[in-house]
């Protein structure tokens, strides 16, 4: 359901959603997502060129909690990433953050402070 509702919001912004296609680097693009994973090839062998492209680190986990809405969204945005929650079912969740940062610390700090505010 999280996703559909992400993929009608985008769509409703006026996202051009293209799934399994072939990347043509002739189009113009403001934004692509490849959220497969570092170790996902997909993209990659649909011709997503990820040379010059930088990796953004991330700390990610599972846990539950009965202080976490299951219609709401958590974000904080940081100077080099951002932190999350997304709840999926009742008192479970997935959270994590990731950025640009060569710094763990910085990423486990932000981490859990973004959780205990939570």
């Amino acid at each position: 359901m999280f996703l559909e509702e992400l993929v009608n919001e985008a769509k409703n912004e006026g996202a051009k959603l293209k799934l399994g296609e072939e990347f043509n680097e002739k189009e113009n693009y403001d934004l692509i997502i490849d959220a497969g994973g570092f170790a996902s090839t997909y993209a990659r062998r649909k011709g997503l060129p990820y040379h010059g492209y930088k990796l953004a680190p991330a700390i990610c986990g599972y846990g539950r909690s009965n202080k976490i809405k299951e219609d709401t969204l958590y974000f904080e945005v940081y100077s080099f990433g951002y932190a999350w929650i997304f709840p999926y079912g009742k008192n479970y969740c997935n959270f994590g953050i990731g950025g640009h940062t060569i710094f763990k610390e910085e990423l486990l700090v932000n981490l859990k402070r973004f959780l205990k505010s939570r």
